[in-house]
């Protein structure tokens, strides 16, 4: 029987912990092992790691000085030993089937798939389980081209990016990832993860069944809507896109796809940072991009010659992008 790696990243998670663990303990499949990743919390996650770990023999707890998401997925990436990976937020909760439903469909020709989610199951703290019958059956099975999700994961915002972009929910073969890790690259660095996953399996198997329940909490990082948090995921998030280049060949259509992105981010988030305290960084950093991939976008044959003349037009005459904003604004 296959081993389930079941990776969960923690830091000052305690008031949701219990749930979010005892999700795992309780699956129908109970071949896992629970790698509880305490990344510096502050809180007594910590304590509570430790405490579930001696009441069940599959936990193991790792410690470690704050260093982000992605490192502390890295942690358990370096020590997971089953053949199968699966990636669980610390604030959210399986339904008692997910792992079982998603081994049920995968094998030598899938070494990807993911459970649908939900958002609708948290109020108030308080956690309501899905009373729907569909729940217990498996619901329509759907084996989407990487092309696609590629294509999901650089050009298309909302649901289908967000399908394609995060890792939890998704069980991964441990061969099909076993050099890939984890890069600090804020909120883009799933879509980077993913994106060398895509590149390496022809498709990615997806089920229907909203057996992943996705908490956004006041503390998430996409729910912070002050001034400062908003500005620097304006600026993390367009240096991101500069980043997922290392992953593709040059000359590759898909490279193309992110450099139209990354342009777009470009001027658009050059406006968006002015004033703001990121605008000398954003020029600086905005201007060795461009200054660094400006020959690749201008020669590649995949992008239109219109966006190329736009994005010109609206780089080196920055007031137009201004007038055009509080136009689209008014």
């Amino acid at each position: 029987m296959d081993t389930v790696s079941v990776i969960i990243p923690i830091y000052n998670a305690e008031d949701y912990l219990h749930c979010s663990v005892e999700s795992v303990m309780n699956q129908s499949y109970h071949s896992l092992e629970i790698l509880l990743v305490d990344d510096g919390s502050t809180d007594s996650s910590g304590i509570i790691c430790d405490d579930l770990a001696r009441k069940d023999f599959r936990i193991r707890v790792f410690h470690q000085p704050n260093k982000g998401l992605g490192m502390a997925r890295n942690v358990g990436l370096d020590n997971a030993i089953g053949e199968w990976i699966f990636f669980l937020d610390s604030d959210d909760f399986l339904h008692p089937e997910a792992i079982a439903s998603l081994l049920s469909c995968v094998g030598p020709d899938i070494n990807c798939a993911s459970v649908s989610f939900s958002m609708d199951y948290v109020s108030n703290n308080d956690i309501i389980l899905p009373k729907s019958e569909k729940d217990l059956c498996l619901l329509n099975p759907v084996l989407i081209p990487s092309e696609l999700l590629i294509k999901e994961l650089i050009k298309f915002k909302g649901i289908p990016l967000l399908r394609s972009s995060v890792v939890w929910g998704k069980l991964y073969s441990r061969e099909l990832i076993s050099d890939i890790r984890f890069r600090n690259l804020y909120s883009i660095e799933d879509r980077d993860f993913n994106l060398k996953v895509y590149l390496r399996t022809q498709h990615v198997l997806f089920i229907d069944n909203k057996y992943y329940y996705y908490c956004q909490t006041p503390d998430s990082i996409i729910r912070k809507k002050d001034v400062k948090s908003i500005t620097k995921r304006y600026y993390d998030n367009t240096l991101g896109y500069y980043c997922l280049l290392d992953s593709i060949p040059y000359k590759d259509e898909y490279r193309s796809w992110i450099l139209q992105e990354l342009y777009k981010q470009l001027v658009i988030r050059r406006y968006r940072l002015n004033n703001s305290d990121y605008a000398q960084a954003s020029i600086i950093s905005f201007c060795q991009i461009v200054s660094e991939t400006w020959n690749e976008f201008r020669k590649s044959k995949y992008i239109p010659l219109k966006c190329k003349i736009l994005f010109s037009i609206l780089w080196r005459n920055p007031w137009l992008m201004s007038f055009l904003m509080k136009i689209t604004h008014n």
